[in-house]
């Protein structure tokens, strides 16, 4: 959670108190976690809320959903925390970044399910960095070894 005191107009929109769960008696800060400051810059600024990004830039998911969605595009701030999480590193890297994200590499090829999906629809092919982690589980294995080397399947995953 983290703590900040809101710009005094927020304080009386009714809807920055419904999804804060704000509380009356607290004119002068309020506690946020990412999912609360995420939802509130989407829903009701509909635009980047600088006094949330705190928060927001605590989780891997938030983090990845606010550069996406509210900045459309990479967004430094959130990135430290977007590349401890090998799904939202992915996601990173295929929806914002559109290309290879070194940073983001470690924590991707830590997961067979991620590394397949880094390779095959970021890198569109072979990488041995994630084929380890690949190969530990039979399935993502299959997938990797039918779609990425033998290249039949065309359609993403």
């Amino acid at each position: 959670m983290i703590i900040i005191t809101p710009h005094p107009d927020r304080l009386e929109d009714p809807d920055f108190k419904d999804i804060v769960g704000y509380d009356d008696g607290l004119e002068e800060i309020c506690i946020f976690n990412a999912e609360q400051a995420y939802c509130y810059a989407c829903d009701v600024i509909r635009g980047r809320w600088p006094e949330g990004e705190e928060a927001i830039k605590s989780d891997p998911k938030y983090a990845y959903h606010y550069a996406r969605d509210i900045i459309r595009g990479r967004w430094p701030e959130g990135e430290e925390v977007i590349k401890s999480s090998p799904e939202y590193a992915y996601h990173y890297a295929r929806d914002v970044i559109k290309g290879r994200w070194p940073e983001g590499e470690e924590a991707i090829k830590s997961s067979p399910e991620y590394a397949y999906r880094y390779a095959y629809n970021v890198i569109k092919g072979r990488w041995a960095e994630g084929e380890e982690a690949i190969k530990s589980n039979p399935i993502w294995a299959y997938y990797y070894a039918y779609d990425v080397i033998d290249g039949r399947h065309k359609t993403a995953q």
